[in-house]
Parts: C-alpha cells; sequence; structure tokens
C-alpha cells in the first residue's frame, strides 16, 4: 500500500503492507526499514457490539533503551506534541472508517 498524509503539518508519503486482513474485523499493516524500526505495525480492529461497531486503532512502536532515555530528556516537548498529533490523525481516521463502514463501502 502507498499513502500520504498530514502529520504535524508535513506530508507524509510512506509505503506499507498489509500483513493480515480479516474482513470487517481486522486489518494489519506492516512498515519497510527504516519505519519500522520505530513502528513496525498498526492494527484497526473493529469489534461489532450490537448494531454498532467499536473500532480500536494500535499503533505498535519501538523505543530502544538507552535511545528512549536520551528522547524523553532531550525531546520531550516534541515527542508530547508527536503523541498529541498522532492521537488527533488517529481519531480522524477513524471517523472516515466509520463513515465508509456505515455505507457500505470498502
Amino acid at each position: 500500500m502507498y499513502a500520504e498524509q498530514y502529520a504535524m503539518g508535513r506530508l507524509t508519503k510512506y509505503k506499507g503492507t498489509c500483513i493480515e486482513i480479516v474482513p470487517n474485523r481486522k486489518i494489519v499493516i506492516g512498515f519497510p526499514f527504516p519505519i519500522s524500526l520505530v513502528t513496525p505495525k498498526i492494527e484497526w480492529l473493529i469489534e461489532p457490539k450490537g448494531s454498532n461497531s467499536v473500532f480500536t486503532a494500535v499503533t505498535y512502536m519501538r523505543t530502544y533503551m538507552i535511545l528512549g532515555i536520551v528522547f524523553k530528556k532531550i525531546f520531550k516537548k516534541h515527542m508530547e506534541r508527536l503523541i498529541e498529533s498522532h492521537d488527533k490523525h488517529v481519531g480522524a481516521e477513524g471517523e472516515n472508517l466509520k463513515k465508509l463502514l456505515e455505507n457500505g463501502n470498502s
């Protein structure tokens, strides 16, 4: 897959591979090197609840012991903004996927 998205005000382009698909239930996307060093995969989970569904987005992120400590100390404010931006972005993705599922589009 190829995607373009705005994150923290910048256009980001990346490639990934759908490594698991369970129709109307689960999509797992894996990323190649070097993205995989930090984010090896994401999962989108759809759980039916009566006439509704619960959408959960899971982002797997790696932190390496030394690097994680350094980032936390030196780039604390940047990391907080990055996480906040990520949460906002994933929320918007969830709303878009919700609309697609409710309309029966794929």
